[in-house]
């Protein structure tokens, strides 16, 4: 029995020492390593016109590739990455199944099996991006192959001034802000909070987050960081136009969630959000001399998943 009781408070000090050290959330990574990722995506938006609700559902699946392809002096990583697959689905009843079936092509066609290259610091920090520019011209040429756009003289400079505006390789890089944010600059222990606000000042939905992540456990070879977000208007934000439409999407809400790494190379092995927002899309649309205004009130839930799929962190 003295034996059981020895184990047992062997075991008790070893975790509570687990809980108690201090860690350095960095990558430890090496050339080679590769990591396949599925990132599920299903949102639901309400929203209102002219008193008429209006649902949409939305479910958008992708499994990407991620390659360390350098590992240079200072420690940052070229990261190759690829989207091997991509699957969209959109129920709303003002959207024709040709439609979607039309956008869904030029995605897969566009974008799946396209590799861009990213230098990330040790901490997420993305420091570069290459090879999305050339992406985003593919998929614009795509898009004004359809007939509709081809005998419409101005829709492609429209269209051009969109993309630049809101798909350009700087605005690319903030979709991994959630994650450098998770890679606090100090080492860090179970119970400890830290700060990594993000403003996006582009796009039709522009926002300031203000972000708590939180150290929540270190189990079973993970580390499992808790994340609460505050989703808050960007009050400076300019709208977006698309030649006589102008358009702003202003949200606050709020995201909870978690993100689990790898304890040894602080890779990570899952996240999930859940975003609750709510706001007013506000459209100016010019006709001749004529401006008309609409103000759109619209209810936007998603939840997001990414996680390590195939069972290993590393693909061989």
């Amino acid at each position: 029995m003295n034996r059981i009781y020895s184990i047992l408070l062997i075991v008790l000090m070893i975790s509570v020492f687990c809980q108690s050290r201090e860690v350095d959330i960095s990558l430890k990574l090496k050339k080679g390593d590769s990591f396949r990722f599925s990132i599920v995506t299903n949102s639901n938006i309400m929203q209102e016109m002219n008193s008429q609700k209006n649902e949409t559902t939305s479910k958008m699946t992708l499994i990407t590739v991620q390659t360390v392809d350098s590992v240079f002096s200072n420690g940052d990583y070229q990261i190759a990455m690829y989207y091997d697959s991509l699957q969209n689905e959109i129920a709303n009843s003002l959207i024709q199944n040709k439609q979607q079936d039309e956008l869904s092509q030029i995605l897969n066609k566009t974008i799946v099996g396209k590799k861009f290259y990213m230098r990330i610091t040790p901490k997420w920090k993305v420091l570069d991006i290459s090879g999305v520019d050339e992406m985003m011209r593919n998929m614009l040429d795509k898009i004004m192959e359809n007939e509709q756009f081809k005998a419409n003289a101005q829709v492609k400079p429209m269209m051009e001034e969109f993309f630049k505006k809101n798909l350009s390789k700087d605005n690319f890089t903030k979709m991994f802000q959630h994650i450098s944010g998770a890679f606090p600059d100090a080492p860090v222990k179970v119970g400890s909070t830290w700060n990594h606000d993000i403003v996006i000042d582009v796009g039709i939905a522009p926002i300031n987050m203000k972000n708590i992540y939180r150290l929540k456990k270190i189990e079973d070879g993970r580390l499992i960081i808790a994340l609460e977000s505050s989703v808050i208007k960007n009050e400076k934000a300019e709208p977006t136009k698309i030649g006589p439409v102008e358009m702003l999407l202003q949200m606050e809400g709020t995201q909870t969630g978690d993100i689990i790494l790898d304890s040894k190379n602080c890779w990570m092995k899952e996240m999930a959000l859940d975003q609750k927002m709510d706001g007013t899309m506000k459209m100016k649309v010019a006709k001749g001399d004529q401006i008309q205004e609409m103000n759109i009130p619209m209810e936007i839930k998603t939840k997001v998943l990414m996680a390590t799929i195939n069972g290993d962190d590393a693909v061989r």
